[in-house]
Order: C-alpha cells, then structure tokens, then sequence
C-alpha cells in the first residue's frame, strides 16, 4: 500500500519540481530583460557606467534571447568605447560578430577604436567593409 501511493505521488513530485524549474527560468528572462532595459535607459542618457553594468547583468542572467543578448553586447560595446576601455569593447565586438546584430555596426564600433588608437588605415577599411555590408553607410570625410 505504501509502495501504490508512492508511484502515484512520483509524478506529482516530478511536476511541481519542473515549475520550480520553469519558475527559475521565467525569473532569470525577467530580471535579464528588466537589466537589459535599464542598460538601454543608463545608455540613451551617456550614463555609459550604468550602462556597462546593467548590460554585464542583462547578459549574465542567461535567461535574454538570442537577439537581446546581442545587443547587450554590442551595447556594452559601445559603452566601453565611449568609457576609453577599447580592450573590453573589442571582446564584446568580437562576441557580436557571430550573433544576430547588424554586422556594419559592429565593423563601425570597432572603426571606431581604430580611430581613436589612430590608425587611420585600419579605420578606412573597416569603414569599407561596413559600408559593403550596408551601403546606406557614411564613411566620415576624415577618412
């Protein structure tokens, strides 16, 4: 009798453990996204600081989309450039390159770096190669 009741709990157990789960899932997406969308506010008001750690969070939660998870990135990206930390920027455009972000803009961040360590020439050729990717791309007159 006790072995009968038992088997008929084992399923009821092993569903209430996957809401548990699920539950942990649900709460990962929504703290991502809810750090994702502060990074994107600290962002759009050149609070590039903000921006980075709402973005490393956003990401680290794991629970983001592919698509968000990418312009996490490619946005901490560009919050550490506009912060003068090019290695950090250049890892996380390196991460981007292979995600669902337009790639011109990647290929214009990192044109950026270049321009600031001041080699034009490398900055004129990833202008170019953003500009293959995008023609609708200006390539700035300095260049």
């Amino acid at each position: 009798n006790h072995l009968s009741r038992m088997v008929l709990l084992a399923p009821v157990i092993l569903s209430l453990a996957g809401c548990a789960r699920s539950s942990d899932q649900v709460a990962a997406i929504q703290s991502g996204e809810h750090s994702y969308h502060l990074g994107r506010e600290a962002y759009e008001r050149n609070d590039y600081e903000s921006a980075t750690r709402y973005f490393s969070e956003a990401v680290g939660w794991q629970g983001l989309n592919a698509d968000l998870a990418a312009e996490a990135t490619l946005l901490r990206a560009k919050s550490c450039i506009k912060l003068g930390r090019l290695e950090e920027a250049m890892r996380d455009l390196n991460e981007a390159r292979n995600s669902p972000v337009p790639q011109d803009e990647v290929l214009l961040a990192k044109a950026e770096i270049a321009v600031l360590q001041k080699d034009l020439p490398r900055a004129r050729s990833l202008y170019e190669k953003a500009r293959k990717v995008n023609p609708a791309v200006v390539v700035p007159n300095s260049m």
